[in-house]
């Protein structure tokens, strides 16, 4: 099972192989064979990697009796706290983001961040008008629109279901990116992004489950690749992948696998999948009891559920099994 840095130290492979043979490109076309990756995220696993503790110039912008310099150091971090400001904005993986600036900093920075947050992004010149935005955000699904004062007039007609980001200044009605300078400046994936790095996994979304003793712990939704088996050996292998790569707070307790709700564009709908869960709360609040209860839970299972609150497989103390209905298990401690 890879991991970043075998992502990396593959990636790098490959690139000095183009590298060496940039003089001949028989020789190049002939040695060259594209990486298969589980998994890769460029601006993870490859520039930030290169980029940590990198005080070379990494950008150099130009123009109208300005030199602006960043290096690749500076670059990792602008660009973790504008991921981290985006994602308590609100953004998640395959959120769309419009891009509408000229050649300045921030351009660059949040490309990164959007690749940390695997937000697709759609640069838009900075001379498109009202009628050709409206098009294009309707037809891109964009989520958030980011661009600089001069151009803000220009989304007036924008709803307020959509995010609306001024690359500099202050504006009613809009956040800003200066605000994210005061951000982590270190960028953690999060359990979805995490999930999908696993071999078995294909898509992944994350929800708040209802829980006695927490509240509320992460859970999991999980659609396997095709021919992977919704089995106990492929949760448990899931969370052990996961448990390796977040920190304890983060990780995820539950796995139900399943088909996943989307919208027309494709974006997965978690607004139908936190309702499921709380429709499940009353009857959950005895999830660590008898198995009279578990099987109230579980009467309505998608194709298989598993707790991660507790596995002897994962070499925690003390563990019940129980099996309410033919085909389920949930492993609680």
């Amino acid at each position: 099972m890879n991991h970043s840095g075998s992502f990396t130290s593959t990636f790098r492979e490959c690139r000095n192989k183009l590298l060496a043979g940039r003089t001949n490109y028989e020789r190049a076309y002939a040695n060259f064979t594209w990486p298969c990756f589980t998994h890769f995220n460029w601006a993870v696993d490859w520039f930030d990697v290169i980029a940590r503790g990198n005080d070379r110039v990494a950008l150099r912008i130009v123009g109208d009796g300005s030199d602006t310099a960043l290096t690749f150091e500076q670059l990792r971090q602008r660009s973790n706290r504008l991921a981290n400001y985006l994602r308590a904005l609100g953004l998640r993986r395959g959120d769309r983001i419009l891009l509408m600036l000229g050649n300045v900093p921030q351009l660059w920075e949040l490309m990164l961040a959007a690749m940390k947050l695997n937000c697709p992004v759609i640069p838009t010149t900075t001379l498109m008008m009202p009628n050709d935005l409206r098009d294009r955000v309707a037809r891109g699904g964009v989520r958030a629109v980011v661009t600089d004062q001069s151009c803000a007039d220009r989304f007036e007609w924008l709803s307020g279901s959509h995010l609306k980001i001024l690359a500099s200044g202050q504006r009613n009605g809009w956040h800003s990116l200066e605000d994210s300078f005061e951000s982590n400046a270190q960028f953690e994936k999060r359990g979805a992004s995490r999930l999908i790095e696993h071999e078995c996994v294909t898509e992944a979304a994350v929800v708040p489950s209802p829980d006695t003793k927490r509240l509320a712990v992460p859970k999991a939704f999980v659609m396997l690749r095709s021919g992977i088996p919704p089995s106990q050996e492929t949760a448990l292998s899931i969370l052990r992948f996961v448990r390796q790569q977040t920190s304890p707070f983060k990780r995820i307790r539950r796995i139900e696998f399943a088909d996943l709700p989307k919208t027309v564009s494709g974006k997965i709908r978690r607004i139908e999948l936190r309702s499921a869960e709380l429709l499940r709360a009353p009857d959950s609040r005895n999830c660590g009891g008898d198995s009279p209860s578990l099987a109230r839970v579980m009467r309505n299972p998608l194709s298989c559920f598993f707790s991660r609150r507790c596995s002897r497989y994962l070499r925690v103390p003390s563990t019940k099994s129980i099996s309410p209905t033919p085909g389920f298990k949930l492993h609680q401690i």
